[in-house]
């Protein structure tokens, strides 16, 4: 809202929205007409407008040739970075890129939105606190980042910096925590990465690196 102060009440901040993300002290939103805007800490460029300069107020989120992110369709963040669904199956990232998060083959920040590597028919991105998971319009699942707990589900806890495929599993929906990621299909729901508090639903408290099925049981 322009403001550096706190506020206990709900304040105004932009109109026209029809998708809005929260990282950990920055914030995103994508308008009606499908442009990005993002406000907040800009330390790792996870604002996207090609600079580090923290704004109090929406900025619009450029792309590599500082041109404003169009056809945008959901926004979604991490910690320290963001990912925007473009309309056509595309994906692009920026900020914190230390854990490959970013998705493009490198492990550096970014400062405006960079396409991600050989991932042009996503349907859903989610983000964690330092990984990326991505639903293919074929129900394939690609993931990225961090992988320190197994949260990429690729049977090993290697750092991808491109998009990795679990392979032989599909989703048609995903939801990503800070160090695990779970997914539902027909045949019921999964997760995989960090369970040292049960989160990955499988009776265990410990840490997977490929997806296990939850110990769900529906009426």
């Amino acid at each position: 809202n322009g403001s550096l102060q706190s506020s206990g009440n709900p304040v105004a901040v932009m109109g026209g929205v029809s998708d809005v993300g929260a990282g950990v002290n920055h914030s995103c939103a994508r308008t009606n007409a499908g442009d990005a805007f993002c406000w907040g800490n800009n330390d790792s460029g996870q604002l996207g407008t090609k600079d580090n300069v923290t704004s109090p107020s929406p900025r619009l989120v450029l792309n590599e040739m500082a041109r404003r992110l169009e056809n945008v369709a959901t926004v979604d963040l991490g910690a320290n970075s963001s990912c925007a669904l473009i309309t056509s199956g595309a994906v692009r990232c920026w900020g914190h890129g230390d854990r490959g998060q970013v998705g493009n083959g490198a492990n550096n920040d970014s400062d405006v939105a960079l396409l991600v590597s050989n991932l042009l028919d996503a349907a859903q991105v989610e983000v964690g606190e330092s990984h990326v998971c991505a639903r293919r319009q074929t129900t394939g699942v690609v993931c990225w980042g961090n992988n320190g707990s197994g949260q990429l589900g690729d049977g090993t806890n290697t750092l991808r910096n491109t998009p990795t495929p679990i392979l032989g599993f599909g989703a048609v929906g995903l939801g990503l925590g800070s160090h695990h990621s779970c997914s539902f299909s027909a045949g019921g729901s999964s997760c995989w990465g960090s369970g040292g508090s049960f989160q990955l639903g499988d009776g265990q408290q410990q840490d997977q690196n490929a997806p296990v099925s939850t110990n769900l049981t529906c009426p």
